[in-house]
């Protein structure tokens, strides 16, 4: 069977969003957010919950300055729009590799194994 690059595209619209994205997406609103959590299949691990449970009241107080609907319909559809992986499927190498990555991107301290 021939590859088309179909595979390759699909692959390349794949990511991994940290919850920062995620926070950033829901508190902003803004279209671009949409766009990208339309086009893109997004992932990311179910502990990013933890961290959205730690920063709650950070949230719902930059919340405060938001139409409570327009909040609550906008946190929906950017939840829709990302699978949640269980912790105990990503793997060991999957771990390094996103420790190695992590390292590349300024300001990012570690990733949670």
């Amino acid at each position: 069977m021939q590859n088309t690059g179909t595979e390759e595209q699909e692959t390349e619209k794949q990511f991994v969003v940290d919850v920062n994205i995620i926070f950033s997406g829901v508190l902003s609103r803004k279209e671009i957010f949409k766009t990208v959590f339309s086009e893109y299949k997004l992932y990311t691990p179910d502990f990013a919950f933890i961290e959205l449970n730690k920063y709650r009241e950070k949230i719902l107080n930059k919340a405060k300055k938001i139409d409570a609907d327009d909040l609550r319909s906008f946190t929906l559809f950017v939840f829709s729009k990302i699978v949640v992986v269980p912790d105990y499927l990503i793997s060991k190498k999957s771990y390094i590799k996103a420790e190695r990555l992590a390292k590349i991107i300024p300001g990012k301290k570690s990733v949670h194994c």
